[in-house]
């Protein structure tokens, strides 16, 4: 009898669900449905009026049958039904629409089926409201826009009883991006700002490159901020460029704090004027501290030459102490470089070339004594190189890839006590590999190579930790503690190769948060272009936070070495920062 009645209460219960509840907003309006639906505050008022407002105390119903439709489509019953008797509006909502397909048209467009996988993630069974139709529109026009369609434009119509959304499409021509007519900004030359434009008159239109403009700009501080007005003529097929800058003030401040597990509290202060002289140039001091490093830094970017406005002589002076659990050192270093920049179609390079004073000392667990022996003139040069995608990130990219090089050159002839070449190669790729939920599944591979390349005489307890290869912490082999590899006292070792690979789930419950498994591996030589075949590796799962502030990030890696092998245990990360 007991699981009869339990039976009768269930059935009894799926029919009241089926056939709905009355709910009594207020003495005038009844709603009849199914699932519960709130209002807030401010609409409630303006359905059932407000004893305190005289002319919004009484509502009538054909009023509030006005708002109250309004209300039930902003959350997707699209098709309500409303009936009036003595004096009481009674509304059924009936079923929420939700987004069950989306066409693009005209389907003879080549890109359609690139928006409708691009889209369909993000919508999928969404309710079906203008609000998300606005943003659809949007979308659309926004991902063809980097597809060079400058002036295309989409409206959606919506099927309230099946959900498909259908997205019309017009104005879809491609075109180049022309001449762009740039704002004049008193006391500044009028090709000053062309290091800042990854684009020509001749390439397809991308709406990326100039998200990517604007952003250059206010990073480096140039401007305060900027924005591109466009005009289309559909008829005469006219397309231009117009370029606005807001300059702000030219100098800044700013002051950032942070905490990690790794390096503890951690300070940042920055002093900068963003556009001296005709050509923009910049004049820095920056300074920053925690547990770990510590430095100050001077730095002048120079623009001299009017008709060369991606050249500069840049130069540095930077005084830093850097102590971990097996070494400390300080260093005082003074470069003046030239500075070369260029955009591809596709990419940003640049190129740095100059001699660079260095003085500083050291202590090791293993040396035991200071060593005053660092001071000398080197030759540096960089190489960097990044795609376009991967530079439009803020904080962590999600497309592209990366490249930088750097060479490093003393001798005694200059001044120090060995001569080595410092070589150390770096390479990072990530893609979008396929959609996952609402997000996309993104794939990394770091891969690192470096080496010091000294005499067979110099030996390595010799040579400052500056021009050794250290490993393990949230931007390294992340299984291990920050730069406590290879396990040898400190010593370091003179060559070092990284492999890192990252699998991403991109907006992880919401937007703005990552989900990520990884595995990272590492071996260390302590002879020049040797490796040892010890390999130290960490898998691990974590989660990242892209906050309007910063990334902040936590991970849990186990370490462990091979040849022999040990078990290194588990490192938690939590804090600011970390890179992949």
């Amino acid at each position: 009898m007991f699981y009869l009645a339990l039976l009768a209460g269930a059935l009894l219960s799926s029919a009241a669900a089926q056939t709905g509840s009355q709910v009594a907003l207020c003495p005038g309006i009844v709603i009849e449905s199914v699932e519960k639906i709130e209002f807030d505050d401010t609409e409630t008022r303006m359905l059932c009026g407000d004893p305190e407002l005289k002319p919004w105390s009484d509502i009538p119903p054909y009023q509030a049958r006005f708002f109250m439709r309004a209300f039930l489509q902003s959350r997707g019953y699209l098709t309500p039904e409303f009936s009036v008797m003595e004096g009481v509006l009674t509304t059924r909502p009936g079923k929420k629409t939700l987004v069950t397909q989306i066409i693009v048209s005209p389907q003879s467009l080549i890109e359609a089926s690139y928006v409708e996988n691009e889209i369909w993630g993000l919508y999928r069974e969404k309710p079906l409201t203008p609000k998300l139709l606005s943003a659809l529109e949007a979308n659309v026009v926004g991902l063809l826009r980097e597809k060079a369609y400058a002036c295309a434009k989409f409206s959606a119509v919506a099927n309230g009883e099946n959900g498909v959304v259908v997205l019309n499409g017009e104005h879809l021509v491609r075109y180049k991006f022309g001449r762009v007519r740039a704002q004049d900004v008193d006391g500044l030359y009028h090709r000053a700002l062309d290091r800042f434009y990854p684009l020509s008159s001749d390439q397809p239109f991308d709406a990326n490159k100039l998200t990517l403009v604007e952003k250059r700009l206010v990073r480096t501080g140039v401007a305060q901020g900027s924005y591109f007005l466009q005009y289309c003529d559909q008829e005469d097929d006219v397309f231009s460029l117009s370029h606005q800058i807001i300059l702000g003030p030219s100098r800044m401040y700013a002051f950032g704090i942070g905490v990690s597990t790794e390096v503890g509290p951690m300070f940042r202060g920055r002093w900068a004027n963003n556009r001296l002289g005709p050509m923009a140039s910049q004049l820095s001091a920056s300074i920053q501290a925690d547990l770990k490093n510590q430095s100050i830094r001077l730095g002048a970017d120079n623009y001299f030459w009017k008709d060369a406005p991606r050249r500069s002589l840049k130069s540095e002076f930077e005084i830093s102490r850097e102590k971990q659990v097996d070494y400390e050192e300080t260093t005082i270093r003074l470069a003046s470089h030239g500075k070369w920049s260029r955009d591809t179609m596709e990419r940003y390079w640049e190129w740095r070339l100059g001699p660079t004073l260095f003085n500083g000392s050291y202590i090791t667990d293993a040396g035991g004594s200071n060593k005053d022996n660092t001071s000398g003139l080197a030759f540096e040069g960089f190489l960097a190189s990044m795609s376009h995608r991967f530079e439009i990130f803020d904080f962590l990219p999600q497309e592209g890839s990366s490249f930088t090089f750097h060479v490093d050159f003393r001798s005694p002839e200059f001044g120090f006590d060995d001569r080595l070449l410092m070589l150390e190669a770096e390479h990072i790729a990530l893609g979008k590999l396929w959609k996952w939920g609402r997000g996309n599944a993104v794939g990394g591979l770091r891969v690192a190579a470096h080496t010091t390349v000294v005499e067979q005489a110099s030996l390595l307890p010799d040579l400052p930790p500056s021009v050794k290869y250290y490993g393990g912490g949230s931007d390294d082999i992340r299984g291990f503690g920050y730069r406590q590899l290879p396990e040898n006292n400190g010593l370091g070792a003179l060559s070092k190769l990284l492999a890192k690979f990252e699998l991403r789930k991109t907006h992880f419950f919401a937007p703005a948060l990552e989900g990520f498994v990884f595995y990272d591996t590492a071996y260390f030589g302590f002879d020049s272009w040797e490796l040892s075949p010890r390999l130290r590796q960490s898998p691990g799962l974590g989660l990242r936070w892209v906050s309007p502030v910063g990334l902040l990030q936590t991970f849990v890696a186990h370490g462990s070495s091979t040849n022999p092998y040990q078990n290194e245990g588990l490192v938690f990360f939590v804090g600011v920062g970390g890179e992949f």
